[in-house]
């Protein structure tokens, strides 16, 4: 299809190469005619970045995509759940709008993160995949700090032929 009958659906960080001795700081957005805008701030030294588009024209019946927007205080906040190896993580609930007519397969990544740490270390995942919505779970462990994230997300039902 044309570009024009597409829209940027999905958008997350595949790779990043970045001074180690600094904290990590970026954002990654798109307009719908899916231009990419990659900012940093503060101390951060980036060598390299590879991101990912999707990009679709399937009915949201079908195909669903979205990111969880908060600021810093909203993410710092809600508290981080402590597990047993030592990690610790949040949930976010996410509502599908209209809802799947069955369990879609859902896929999560990042466009944005604040963090601090001798290494960055982040685990965005689907927890609780329904056919109304899901969880998007931030994990992190070791030394790692995070002030802030913008987790990303893609749902869908059945096979697509048409991304």
């Amino acid at each position: 299809k044309a570009m024009a009958d597409q829209r940027a659906i999905f958008v997350a960080t595949r790779k990043l190469d970045w001074d180690h001795r600094r904290n990590l700081r970026f954002n990654l957005t798109h307009t719908d005619g899916c231009k990419l805008f990659f900012s940093k701030w503060a101390d951060t030294v980036l060598f390299s970045v590879c991101a990912m588009v999707i990009t679709s024209s399937l009915p949201l019946s079908k195909l669903q995509a979205g990111e969880i927007r908060f600021d810093h205080a909203q993410f710092k906040e809600k508290a981080w759940e402590k597990d047993e190896w030592g990690g610790k993580w949040k949930a976010f609930n996410v509502r599908f709008a209209p809802a799947f007519k069955e369990k879609p397969k859902v896929a999560c990544g990042f466009s944005a993160l604040d963090c601090r740490g001798s290494s960055a270390r982040l685990k965005v995942t689907p927890s609780n995949i329904t056919k109304e919505g899901f969880d998007v779970v931030v994990g992190t462990w070791a030394d790692t700090e995070i002030f802030w994230c913008k987790p990303t997300w893609i749902a869908h039902e059945g096979q697509l032929a048409a991304l």
